[in-house]
């Protein structure tokens, strides 16, 4: 009777164990979970920095280009007059 007990009392320690570090564990994955989410929204909100980054940049170059070939033309017909 004594050892069954003893088992008992052991398996029963051996349940809450298990019981508080699933439960821990459980809580681990959910933060995980979280921080996984706002880690996919960061990257989703960085390509999207980068995105217009590149669309605002390669406007930049169209009006420098636009604008060094104004000059070009001024420094043609400036020629072209004397």
């Amino acid at each position: 009777m004594m050892p069954e007990m003893i088992n008992m009392t052991n398996t029963l320690r051996l349940n809450e164990y298990l019981t508080k570090s699933d439960e821990k564990k459980t809580a681990l994955n959910a933060a995980y979970a979280d921080y996984t989410r706002q880690l996919e929204q960061i990257i989703s909100s960085l390509l999207s920095i980068q995105a217009d980054l590149k669309d605002i940049l390669k406007a930049e170059a169209s009006i420098i280009d636009a604008h060094d070939s104004g000059k070009t033309e001024k420094k043609t017909r400036a020629k072209s007059k004397k």
